[in-house]
């Protein structure tokens, strides 16, 4: 196994570094600017929102991951893939949030539109009822898994 700072544990440490790095840069570059960690307590639901802490620490794992999957050969090599994880880590986490959550809200919007459709064409009023009931349930989930958007 070649290592660039003569040990394996060394590296390791080297590649979570510049992981936290790349983390670092992704949470300047965000919409809102760098998110301070604080308590969020939308929808009822408290929890801690550790804002760039959190891209800071999945930076360091993948790059930390990176590393131990593909052992770079030099200190370029190590720097520019630690580099890159650190970035995309984060952004692909968040990414896939995102769009898991968009999905969900998109089949909420067409449950809403068949119910819509339905009442429009003169179903019974107590079926659309206990239909939008449903949704409306459906919905509280949704908000309080994935916030307002």
């Amino acid at each position: 196994m070649n290592t660039v700072f003569a040990t394996l544990w060394k590296d390791l440490l080297a590649a979570a570094a510049l992981g936290v790095v790349g983390g670092f840069g992704l949470a300047l570059l965000q919409e809102k600017g760098l998110e301070m960690p604080h308590w969020d307590k939308q929808t009822g639901v408290h929890f801690a929102d550790l804002g760039f802490i959190a891209d800071v620490l999945i930076g360091a794992l993948a790059a930390f991951l990176t590393y131990t999957l593909a052992q770079p050969k030099g200190m370029l090599q190590l720097f520019s893939a630690s580099i890159t994880a650190g970035i995309g880590g984060s952004a692909i986490l968040k990414g896939y949030i995102k769009g898991t959550a968009s999905r969900q809200q998109a089949n909420m919007a067409e449950m809403y539109r068949a119910a819509a459709t339905d009442a429009s064409r003169g179903v019974d009023a107590k079926i659309i009822a206990n239909r939008l009931k449903e949704l409306e349930e459906s919905d509280m989930r949704v908000k309080r898994r994935w916030g307002p958007r």
